[in-house]
């Protein structure tokens, strides 16, 4: 049995949606810089004299990965970056979970996205480092036809509809006051 490859479809469309994932949260940071600030500051993991500059590094990293993504040599090493940032995202919600401290607004898509950080929140981080993992995996070879346009618009489509949904679905159990732990 021969490695494990993608189609080359299915390896563009998860690339892809998270290039545009990783693009929107870097928009939405710029467009509310001073916000995301305050925003990455409540989560209390880094001393107040790193937030400026570690939020730079953040914007520009998310911006470097969506870039990266998108460029066939380059796709790996980007599918890796949104791995690592995902993980480090995820770190600093758990290590405010396990402190008791469920209030902070995410800053997933910007400070203003009103999603407080939850267990749930975790769970879909997993599911996208996951997606990232995948997009790392070489790209099986095969000419490509028309249909394969209709393929990847259909997949990446469908991609960020369920997105946007779960997004949307979480923020509102936050607002609501559901913790995304069982009873």
């Amino acid at each position: 049995m021969g490695p494990l490859t993608f189609d080359p479809i299915v390896a563009w469309v998860l690339r892809v949606s998270l290039a545009i994932l990783f693009a929107f949260a870097a928009w939405h940071k710029l467009r509310d810089v001073t916000g995301f600030r305050e925003t990455l500051r409540e989560y209390r993991v880094l001393p107040d004299v790193f937030v400026r500059a570690a939020a730079g590094i953040i914007v520009a990293s998310e911006g470097l990965t969506s870039l990266a993504l998108c460029i066939p040599a380059a796709a790996s090493a980007g599918a890796a970056m949104a791995a690592a940032l995902l993980g480090a995202y995820s770190s600093g919600i758990a290590v405010n979970l396990i402190r008791g401290r469920r209030s902070i607004d995410c800053g997933c898509l910007g400070p203003a996205s009103d999603q407080s950080i939850s267990p749930a929140l975790l769970g879909r981080n997993a599911l996208l480092v996951a997606g990232a993992l995948a997009a790392m995996l070489p790209v099986g070879q095969r000419s490509l036809h028309w249909v394969d346009s209709l393929t990847f618009m259909a997949g990446l489509a469908c991609l960020s509809m369920l997105f946007i949904a779960a997004n949307q679905l979480l923020a509102t159990s936050s607002r609501h006051g559901y913790s995304g732990s069982p009873s």
